[in-house]
C-alpha cells in the first residue's frame, strides 16, 4: 500500500505497485492499493487543500479493506 500527496496521474506509488505486482504476483496475498490526492488542481485555501489530500480516515479504511482482502 502506498500513500502520497501527489495526484495519481503524477504519483510514483501506482507505478511501484504495478512493478511489484508484475514481478511478485504469485507471492502476494492481496492486491496492492494506493491512496493519492484527488486528481484536481490543489486549491489555494488550506481548508480546501486538506479535503483533497489523503487523510487518516481514508488510509485506515483502505488498510482495513486490504487486511480483509477486499481491495
Amino acid at each position: 500500500m502506498t500513500v502520497e500527496e501527489a495526484q495519481a496521474c503524477n504519483a510514483i506509488g501506482p507505478k511501484l505497485i504495478r512493478a511489484c505486482e508484475q514481478r511478485w504476483f504469485d507471492y502476494l496475498d492481496a492486491p496492492a492499493a494506493s491512496i493519492n490526492a484527488l486528481d484536481i488542481p490543489l486549491p489555494v485555501s488550506k481548508r480546501m487543500e486538506l479535503l483533497c489530500l489523503p487523510d487518516v480516515e481514508r488510509t485506515t479504511a483502505l488498510m482495513r479493506k486490504a487486511a480483509r482482502r477486499e481491495v
